[in-house]
């Protein structure tokens, strides 16, 4: 597999060269290019060819326009900056340090701030995956106890970007892990049903993913811890019993 620097859009000899073979990675030169396409001409352009690209620069304006479009991009780079921003916020970590050259720690701190509700919005989104996986994991006589269905609530902020974190599996591995309560997420109905990702709806991408069995994995502790706090409780209340038995027994005779 090779890596070519190029401009957007792609020379004549570029585009041959890609049609032949397009498992190439290209590094776009982001100062050169960005003088004749906007940075959302750049990622369209992208998706459109479904090109494998990392960027020799990475700008807020870039990140901006990655985070918040409604197509799919092959920018792996660029996911993996966005893990990054949504990661620092959650955990503090840096999830993929190996991009920090390109969007440092002050950087996720600045365009955290410039963009606090896109953040919000979306970290909230993830926060109710587990939610969401929930109640696929229901049989069609369970009820979803959650009575909070929004629509449009976070409409500016669920990107496709968002659903490539999926793949993400150690991001969703730290992700799921620190989720709030049941009661405490929001099932938002028209981001989790409507075939809104390319004509497809989220159980597509999420059973494509390793969160659908992380899912299952975190379902089944869940579990097991629930069951040994009743055994516990069961225990505690049969010993108790015992006792005041033995109590009564002592005082009768």
């Amino acid at each position: 597999m090779n890596e070519n620097l190029v401009t957007l859009p792609l020379s004549p000899t570029d585009m041959v060269e890609f049609f032949k073979d397009k498992s190439q990675v290209y590094t776009v030169d982001y100062d050169v290019t960005v003088e004749n396409l906007s940075p959302r001409s750049m990622l369209m352009y992208l998706a459109n060819l479904g090109i494998n690209c990392s960027f020799s620069r990475v700008t807020h304006e870039l990140m901006t326009d990655y985070i918040t479009m409604k197509e799919f991009s092959n920018t792996p780079v660029l996911a993996a900056i966005h893990a990054n921003i949504l990661g620092y916020i959650k955990f503090e970590t840096i999830m993929y340090p190996e991009v920090l050259p390109l969007f440092g720690v002050s950087a996720i701190v600045k365009f955290a701030q410039e963009h606090v509700d896109i953040v919000a919005d979306q970290c909230t989104f993830l926060d109710s995956f587990y939610l969401y996986m929930e109640t696929r994991s229901l049989g069609e006589d369970d009820e979803v106890t959650q009575t909070e269905l929004f629509d449009d609530e976070l409409h500016d902020a669920i990107s496709f970007s968002l659903v490539t974190l999926l793949q993400f599996e150690d991001f969703m591995i730290n992700w799921m892990a620190e989720v709030p309560p049941l009661d405490e997420q929001t099932y938002y109905s028209r981001y989790f049903d409507d075939y809104m990702f390319r004509g497809k709806n989220l159980f597509f991408y999420a059973h494509q993913s390793s969160a659908f069995g992380l899912f299952s994995i975190l379902q089944n502790a869940q579990e097991n811890e629930d069951a040994k706090k009743e055994m516990d409780a069961l225990d505690a209340f049969m010993t108790k019993a015992s006792e005041q038995l033995g109590a009564e027994d002592g005082v009768s005779a």
